[in-house]
């Protein structure tokens, strides 16, 4: 039996907080082990990705590319595309999951209509290189603490 707009809805709605949490345990843990200076390092390449992204998102807003050329920045493309390049970064072992995690969840977006594919892309290559470069910056601080 397929699932209903309403549960793939449901699924979409609890992605973003589902994988917040678990950039917040990157942060908690090394945090609870006594390794404060990894927790800090963590915690200020997560908040530069927060203001990548939500600083695109006031770009947007201020431009309103929507109105010109047809497009719109997906706020929640880059919150996915950040969060799972954060968790696979700072957690080796699940390194395969994370691109198929957010593979699933964009196409779950084109699914249920929230963006078309060109939002999607568009956003994918304004956010992907500065996360990645953001993180890259975080090289030193790749390793979990047991």
């Amino acid at each position: 039996m397929p699932l209903s707009y309403e549960t793939l809805d449901t699924i979409a709605d609890s992605f973003s907080p589902l994988i917040a949490l678990f950039a917040l345990a990157l942060i908690v843990n090394p945090l609870r082990l006594g390794q404060r200076k990894m927790a800090m390092q963590r915690l200020k390449a997560l908040a530069a990705l927060l203001v990548l992204i939500y600083g695109f998102m006031l770009l947007d807003m201020k431009l309103d590319p929507d109105e010109k050329w047809a497009i719109d920045y997906s706020t929640h493309t880059a919150f996915a595309l950040c969060f799972c390049a954060f968790n696979w970064h700072f957690e080796p072992r699940w390194r395969l999951l994370w691109p198929l995690v957010l593979l699933a969840y964009l196409l779950l977006m084109l699914y249920q209509g929230y963006h078309p594919f060109i939002d999607i892309i568009i956003t994918l290559m304004l956010t992907g290189p500065i996360t990645f470069l953001l993180l890259g910056r975080s090289k030193g601080i790749t390793s979990n603490p047991q």
